[in-house]
Parts: structure tokens; C-alpha cells; sequence
């Protein structure tokens, strides 16, 4: 009877080496246990100590998990950022990978669905709110990874892929110590949690939640788009804490370029409702699909931020009137609130 409980032993901790050595799940560590335990412990326990090194799968490191085996890690060059969440990578044998990161969803570059995001409503505002975030998350997606070494670790409590036949996987730069790209994405602001089954899910869950309660990045919308052409305008923060006189500069407007050509503002002028006047400077250019700021206070001016240079300040907190005027005195954008 015992010599076939031995034999039956032997045969699982046989499967389970050769399963995890095919599966490139086990490490050299996992070996030396394997041999260790037979010779030391008794092949019963070995088995019990294989199965529970296999079950290992993160431990956490500065309350983000770090990923070890026996998920699958590969090393990879990102040669090209297709959006904010799918990227191309190369390995060492020049195998070409579509890679999606796991457990994160940015919005899309032309196809935004504002039915997907908490707080953005159903409107050409909204959508174009999210289009400009998308732009955010690709160009911050280039800014990170591309051209960068980068380890691709695949979690085995996920699908390996997805549609498309695209890879999903953890983005980490440098070592697995630090948060992953993935991570990063949802605490910036620049994605939301995407529903489906993989092991950082309650870690990725609070960083979204977090830059939910702060408003950050794509939960900052406040519907101020508005749908005249070629300018928007995206944020006023009228309500300054503290003496208003002695924080102008944290008094502004923001307005996007939302048309399809650059618009430079050499003769444009700002007024509110009581008909206080700005004047643009004649050397600003505004991209397609930028924003610029425009603060009440004092301030050397740059491509995204100018200065009313104003004594006092401009916009009231209850309600007012921002018009913004081309050179031809036509008024190019309204809105009252």
C-alpha cells in the first residue's frame, strides 16, 4: 500500500516539474526546492511546497504589488504607440507583439464613448472633452515608453489575450519594483479601471477611485465646452480661497483650439461682462487641439499661459459673460454662467 502512495507521489511532483518547466513558470529557486525537499523532507511535503511556490504570484512592495514568477515576464523595445493603452513591442528574437495594457482603458482617439465614463455626459462636449484626453494619454504613452526597454509581464490569473489577438499584459520601466505603466495611467487621470478578471484589480480599483474623489486628469470635466468653432472653452475658476486680490493668478479661463487649423490671436481681445478688456499678444499660436490659460494676474507669458496683468479681479463668482472677439471685432465665443 505504501510503495503504491509513493509511486503516486512521484508521477504528480513529475507532472507538476514537467508542467511548469514547459510553461516557463518555474525558476531555478523552484529546482532547488524541488530537489531539497526529496532529499530532506519526504516527497509528500516536496509536493505540497511546489504546489504552493506555483500559487506565488506577487508580493507587495510599498503597497503596489510587484509581479514575480510564475507569471511570464519578457523583455521587450516599445517601437510604436498606437493610442494610450496599446503599444507595439520587439523582443530579443525580433518577434513583433500588439501589446494591451491590462486591467486600464483610455479613451478613444476617434471614437470616444462618453456612455463609458462616470461624469461625462452624453454630449458633443463631452465627447470632445475625452478626445482631448485620449490625445493626453497617447502622447504621455510616447513620452514613457516608446523606444524604451521595457519588461511585458504577462499575469496568469488573466487572459493572455485579447481582442484583436493582442497581448495583454503589465507595462514596468526599468525593474518590477515601481508601479507599473498601467498603474500609472489610472492614478494620473489618463484611464479607467477596464472590467475584467487579473490580479492587481483591487489596487487598480483604488488608484482609480482616488483620482476620481480628486478630479484629476479626465474627471476634471465640467461641461464647459462649448460647441462653437474653432474655440472652446474647457475650465473657469472664478472662486479663489484666500484674498482674491493676492492669488490673480489663480483666477483664470482655459480655451481649447478645437478646430482644424492653427489659430494665431493677433488682434483678438477677451471682455466680460462689464466690459473689462484683454488684448492677446500678437505673437500666440494656438495648435489644433491645445489649450491655452488665461490668468487675471501677473506672469511672463508662454505658448500655454498669458497674463491680463490685471490690478483686481475679472471674473465674478456668481455670474458673468466671457466673450472672446477676432481682429474683425466678430465674436468668435460666448458663454454666460
Amino acid at each position: 500500500m505504501k510503495t503504491l502512495q509513493l509511486k503516486s507521489i512521484v508521477k504528480q511532483i513529475f507532472v507538476l516539474i514537467v508542467t511548469m518547466t514547459r510553461d516557463n513558470k518555474i525558476n531555478r529557486r523552484s529546482l532547488l526546492l524541488s530537489a531539497s525537499c526529496m532529499a530532506l523532507t519526504g516527497l509528500a511535503g516536496c509536493l505540497d511546497k511546489l504546489q504552493d511556490n506555483k500559487k506565488q504570484n506577487k508580493t507587495e512592495s510599498g503597497g503596489q504589488a510587484t509581479v514575480e514568477y510564475p507569471n511570464e515576464v519578457i523583455k521587450m523595445t516599445i517601437t510604436e504607440v498606437i493610442d494610450g493603452d496599446t503599444i507595439v513591442g520587439v523582443d530579443a528574437n525580433n518577434n513583433k507583439e500588439t501589446i494591451r495594457l491590462l486591467g486600464v482603458d483610455t479613451p478613444e482617439l476617434n471614437d470616444a464613448k462618453t456612455s463609458e465614463w462616470t461624469g461625462i455626459d452624453e454630449s458633443k462636449n463631452g465627447k470632445l472633452w475625452l478626445e482631448n484626453w485620449a490625445e493626453k494619454a497617447t502622447k504621455f504613452m510616447k513620452d514613457t515608453v516608446l523606444d524604451q526597454s521595457v519588461f511585458v509581464v504577462i499575469d496568469e490569473n488573466a487572459d493572455r489575450r485579447g481582442t484583436y489577438d493582442r497581448l495583454l499584459a503589465y507595462i514596468y520601466i526599468d525593474d518590477m519594483t515601481t508601479d507599473s505603466i498601467n498603474l500609472q495611467l489610472l492614478q494620473e487621470g489618463y484611464a479607467k479601471i477596464y472590467p475584467t478578471e487579473f490580479s492587481l484589480l483591487d489596487s487598480f480599483k483604488n488608484a482609480e477611485a482616488e483620482s476620481m474623489d480628486r478630479n484629476v486628469g479626465v474627471w476634471d470635466y465640467n461641461g464647459l465646452i462649448t460647441e462653437q468653432t474653432p474655440l472652446g472653452l474647457v475650465r473657469i475658476n472664478s472662486s479663489v480661497s484666500g484674498d482674491a486680490y493676492k492669488n490673480l493668478n489663480k483666477e483664470y479661463i482655459t480655451i481649447k483650439n478645437i478646430g482644424k487649423n492653427p489659430i494665431s490671436f493677433d488682434g483678438w481681445y477677451i471682455e466680460d461682462e462689464s466690459g473689462l478688456e484683454y488684448v492677446f499678444p500678437d505673437d500666440i499660436l494656438l495648435e489644433q487641439q491645445q489649450t491655452l490659460t488665461v490668468h487675471s494676474g501677473s506672469g511672463e507669458n508662454s505658448e500655454s499661459d498669458v497674463y491680463w496683468n490685471s490690478s483686481r479681479p475679472i471674473w465674478n463668482d456668481g455670474s458673468d459673460t466671457i466673450q472672446i472677439f477676432d481682429d474683425a471685432d466678430n465674436l468668435i465665443l460666448e458663454y454666460q454662467y
